[in-house]
């Protein structure tokens, strides 16, 4: 998703909370995020979004240079509140 909004050149993204985020781009790099800082959650039982699809996102995201933080929950693919009390920390940290 912040892929998709930085190649419209969208100058005002600060950063971006990817919550149990698909890798929206096959065989493609992502573009160079200029130390944008990205949350994810993510779930180790996850039957969406495999944790291996998740890492493997994190992966590309950090090689483009983005700050990557990522928290796994135990749960699937449902958020919980212990990813979205994560998620409000991690902005409050940031912005």
């Amino acid at each position: 998703m912040c892929q998709r909004i930085k190649a419209m050149n969208y100058s005002g993204l600060k950063g971006a909370i990817l919550l149990h985020p698909m890798t929206p781009f096959k065989n493609k790099k992502p573009q160079y995020l200029h130390h944008m800082p990205v949350f994810m959650s993510a779930g180790e039982n996850d039957l969406l979004c495999s944790p291996t699809e998740s890492q493997r996102l994190q992966q590309l995201l950090t090689q483009a240079d983005g700050d990557v933080s990522i928290e796994w929950g135990k749960n699937g693919h449902a958020l919980t509140q212990k990813e979205m009390q994560a998620a409000k920390k991690w902005y409050h940290d940031r912005f």
